[in-house]
Formats: structure tokens, C-alpha cells, sequence
């Protein structure tokens, strides 16, 4: 399949509202965890100086693999209960954090995209043949493919955030700073993946963003299209990473996506 790597044309951001929520306080935390003793045996404790708005990121530590992703989904889906999102993180996640940052305005993925141009990413001959196959991950989802590479994130911090796509600047994520990206630039582009294809915010590392799908992308001419995209979003992901824009198709084709800053 050929696309035009050259003269990149993303596709409208889906209209979608800019916000799915009120953030959490810290108060009414207290108040869940001291009385739901299932979720308060997590351990969680309010990290010192994320406090804003009456509402400060809190951390506990987790088995990382399936008892992660647990503990994830059972805060993801009690939102509206609690006002805090779920990440999953590792040890350095919190080091040498920025300000949380206030995302404020419209925010549209796709202008933001099209003003990072890094040039014509390299291609190679990838078989992505299979990627039409409905088949192609039965029985292995997300989280079975989490169990298997996601050792190193052994917390899960719950984040007084709005949306998911709002959870890095909240954080002060300083990850992608040498790519010249601040919190109102991942929202846009968190919030647009989210529902352009599906891809939910799991985890970040020190200078990882990780992505679930419940069900993967469909086929090659898509994966091209997120790969496109990500190569925009993350230029490192095919110049330190994954070495092409096909190689970074084939890993979005994937349960669960990865994207580097070098």
C-alpha cells in the first residue's frame, strides 16, 4: 500500500466534548477509601506537593501484569464515583516533574499534528497482510499482552483529571519535553486517539506513553493512517524505535501501543 508521506492531511478530530468529568477531591477519597476496605487495602497515600484544587495524585504499589490491570479497570469504571483516573506507572514516573498544567480552549488533534513536520519517515517492506484477519488476536487481549511486558509498572497513581487525555498535564509530564510537547499538546492528541481509534491512556514511564485497545485496529490501511500520526505525534518512534513507518504500523496493530521519547 502507498501513502503520501510527504503532504500529511489528517482527518478532523471526531466532535466529541473537550471534557468527561468533574476531578476528584481529596476528601471524598478519604471518604471511599476508608469505607469501600477492599479499595483502601490498596495502600494509597496522597504524593506531597500535587496538590491543587483540593484534589492531590495519589499512589500505591500494585502487582504489576493482571492484578495491575485489575486495579486500573476497577478505578476507570468507578469515575463518577471517585473524580480520579487511573495510570499505571513505574518507579521513575514522578521524578523531575513540571507544573500541572491547566489545559485550557479548544483542542484540535489534527492542527496540532499537521504543524509537526519531521519529513518523509522511513518505510520498508513490512507484511501486514494478516492485519485484516478478525482472528488475529482471539484470546489475547490487552491485558494478556500487559502481563507480559508491563514489569516495571508496579504503582498506579489515581489523577484528579477531567478526561484521560488531561491526566499528563495534570501530572506535569515532563517525558516528551525534548520534542517541544506540554500538557495541551498531548491532551489534543490523547483526546483525539481516544476516540478516532480507540485507544486508551494505561501507563506512562519516565518517557513512555502506553495505549490499550479493547478491540485492535482493523486492518493495514488503518495502522498506516495511526502510524502516520504517531510518527508526527513521536518522531523517535521510527527514528530511535521502531525503525519505519511500517514497523511503527505494525506494533499499532497491536493491544497495546508504545510510544518513546529518546
Amino acid at each position: 500500500m502507498t501513502i503520501d508521506t510527504t503532504a500529511p492531511r489528517f482527518v478532523p478530530d471526531p466532535s466529541v466534548p473537550a471534557h468527561a468529568g468533574t476531578p476528584g477531591r481529596d476528601a471524598a477519597l478519604r471518604e471511599l477509601l476508608t469505607a469501600d476496605t477492599e479499595l483502601g487495602a490498596a495502600g494509597f497515600t496522597p504524593v506531597p506537593g500535587t496538590e491543587l484544587d483540593g484534589g492531590s495524585v495519589w499512589v500505591a504499589e500494585v502487582a504489576s501484569g493482571y492484578p495491575a490491570c485489575d486495579l486500573w479497570r476497577t478505578f476507570r469504571d468507578r469515575f463518577e464515583q471517585t473524580g480520579f483516573r487511573p495510570i499505571l506507572i513505574e518507579g521513575s514516573t514522578l521524578d523531575h516533574p513540571g507544573e500541572p498544567e491547566a489545559v485550557a480552549g479548544p483542542l484540535d488533534g489534527a492542527a496540532l499534528l499537521t504543524t509537526r513536520d519531521y519529513g518523509d519517515p522511513v518505510r520498508a517492506e513490512i507484511d501486514l497482510s494478516d492485519a485484516d484477519d478478525p482472528d488475529r488476536y482471539d484470546g489475547f487481549d490487552w491485558a494478556d499482552t500487559w502481563a507480559i511486558i508491563g514489569d516495571e509498572f508496579d504503582r498506579i497513581a489515581l489523577v484528579p483529571a477531567a478526561a484521560p487525555w488531561l491526566v499528563p498535564a495534570r501530572l506535569g509530564w515532563q517525558g516528551a519535553c525534548n520534542a517541544d510537547l506540554d500538557g495541551a499538546d498531548h491532551a489534543a492528541v490523547l483526546r483525539r486517539w481516544q476516540h478516532l481509534y480507540r485507544a486508551e491512556l494505561l501507563a506512562i514511564g519516565f518517557d513512555t506513553i502506553w495505549f490499550r485497545h479493547e478491540t485492535p485496529l482493523p486492518g493495514r490501511e488503518t495502522a498506516l493512517a495511526a502510524a502516520r500520526e504517531a510518527f508526527a505525534y513521536c518522531p523517535d518512534a521510527v527514528h530511535q524505535d521502531y525503525g519505519s513507518l511500517d514497523g511503527v504500523a505494525e506494533r499499532l496493530l497491536r493491544p497495546i501501543w508504545r510510544l518513546w521519547w529518546d
